[in-house]
């Protein structure tokens, strides 16, 4: 069999035009909740909260100061994410992350000046004011802003706004539309579509958050990925020394999990004393569900087999990556062998008390079918990994209640939001307690189409943490203890 995996959708036929419309329309972790959503005036995407997404995605971290972070400087979009924040990321409500008038306000002003000003340049307009004249003239800021209001919250800020740019008092404040003064251009929606109308800013994609962030060392755990193959893909014979010394921060691979599935390629006893050598190293083996489609029961009998002596060698940690895959279409005759074999591998693990790696690609039907295979040979606290995991919140919630230490891999799937777009929303909701993160290097590339390589944890811990409203590193501290938990690896 072909080790080159094909990590395409599943897709039936019939559903192959309603599937292409949905994610034409779905992005940017927008809702699938269509009576729940409404539009956000830069990406088009459909929100429960449009304004929260807007401030944290589109506009800049300072323009709505009163729920931001300005030792941070990263915008929550809401009051109450603010107090979280302030809680279990600087310890306490401290005064000196929180907006006031009085050490905030002159700053405050003089950033929100300079973002109107760079916007009426990207205009071409001689005076800031004709931003005013451009609003009122625009039959879209009429249909979009006509009914809407300025916050108690947004207020303050803003009087300060007129009385430090020496405006006229504005009786009119508490609504943005029409624009009688500067102060009107800075509600969400007019900043909204000024931004995009004069292509200041890039809304393709969401900007990257500028944290300050002090020098620490973080540790990242990838949690899977193809020793073997990422040599042979890069050219290398030794396990790369994969640091990184960016922005101020080291970064460095603190383990890898690196899994054998492929039997035909399963290394020789030397060959895994040279992979012991890196102290880095956990190794997993198993049978790939797509590889039990092409071999005979005497041969598949034969792997089991040596697969029971090679989960004794010295630093193995789990069986896998195994399950079902229905991606290739197999018979229904070749279905029932992967099941089979499925059964026979929880089972060993079950004998050998280790985790399992599952491998599970399809429709739900699939994860369902998987399911009832593991937890017919498996108890219920069995430490599972269900690798490269990017079904629906249901399947999420149905595999944590059969199996409540089964934790989640997140893959570069998270980077790619234009072919993946539903993903994002699915990371949103799931509890950071119950991921880990991996690269399936060197078969999934990074954002910019690059080779796959364990490096990209840090791209999906900045990622994670950017969805989650905390920093790299309590991602970065979290997943590894998942991971440690997992597979029971105590020391490095």
């Amino acid at each position: 069999m072909d080790e080159d995996l094909d990590y395409e959708d599943y897709i039936s036929d019939k559903d192959e035009t309603e599937a292409q419309e949905t994610r034409a329309k779905h992005i940017n972790g927008a809702t699938l909740i269509k009576k729940r959503g409404r539009s956000c005036p830069l990406c088009k995407g459909k929100f429960t909260h449009p304004r929260r997404h807007t401030l944290r995605a589109h506009l800049p971290w300072y323009l709505y100061p009163s729920t931001a972070c300005w030792s941070c400087k990263l915008q929550f979009g809401q009051a109450r994410f603010v107090q979280i924040h302030m809680i279990e990321v600087h310890s306490s409500d401290d005064v000196g992350c929180r907006y006031t008038d009085e050490q905030y306000e002159q700053k405050w002003v003089e950033l929100v000046n300079g973002y109107l000003k760079q916007i009426s340049n990207a205009f071409g307009f001689k005076e800031v004011s004709q931003a005013c004249d451009y609003v009122n003239q625009n039959i879209r800021f009429r249909e979009s802003c006509h009914q809407s209001t300025f916050l108690d919250e947004d207020i303050s800020p803003i009087l300060s706004f007129n009385r430090i740019n020496h405006l006229e008092p504005d009786t009119a404040y508490m609504k943005p539309y029409p624009a009688v003064s500067l102060s009107s251009l800075l509600h969400w929606k007019v900043l909204s579509l000024l931004t995009l109308d004069s292509g200041y800013l890039d809304t393709s994609t969401e900007q990257r958050l500028q944290l300050y962030i002090p020098p620490v060392k973080i540790n990242f755990v990838d949690s899977h990925f193809h020793l073997e193959k990422l040599r042979r893909r890069v050219g290398s014979s030794d396990f790369p020394q994969f640091n990184t010394d960016k922005d101020q921060i080291k970064n460095f691979l603190q383990f890898g999990i690196s899994n054998y599935c492929f039997p035909k390629k399963w290394p020789s006893s030397s060959e895994r004393e040279k992979i012991r050598e890196d102290k880095r190293v956990r190794l997993t083996f198993g049978l790939h569900p797509r590889t039990v489609n092409y071999e005979s029961p005497r041969t598949l009998q034969i792997w089991l087999e040596d697969l029971e002596g090679l989960l004794d060698s010295k630093k193995v940690v789990a069986v896998g990556e195994c399950g079902l895959d229905i991606t290739d279409r197999p018979s229904s005759k070749d279905f029932e062998k992967q099941k089979d074999i499925l059964r026979k591998q929880a089972r060993i693990a079950k004998q050998k008390r280790l985790p399992v790696v599952i491998h599970c690609r399809g429709n739900y039907d699939t994860s369902n079918e998987c399911l009832r295979c593991l937890t017919a040979n498996l108890p219920a606290d069995h430490h599972i990994h269900r690798h490269c995991f990017n079904g629906s919140y249901a399947e999420y919630i149905k595999w944590k209640i059969a199996f409540p230490e089964v934790k989640f891999g997140i893959s570069p799937f998270l980077l790619n939001e234009i072919k993946y777009p539903q993903f994002r929303e699915l990371v949103c909701k799931m509890e950071l307690g119950d991921l880990l993160l991996e690269t399936d290097a060197p078969y999934l590339p990074g954002a910019d189409g690059s080779t796959g390589s364990p490096l990209l944890v840090k791209d999906l811990a900045e990622k994670i943490a950017n969805l989650h409203n905390v920093s790299t590193e309590e991602v970065a501290r979290i997943t590894t203890d998942n991971a440690k938990k997992l597979y029971k690896i105590k020391e490095l």
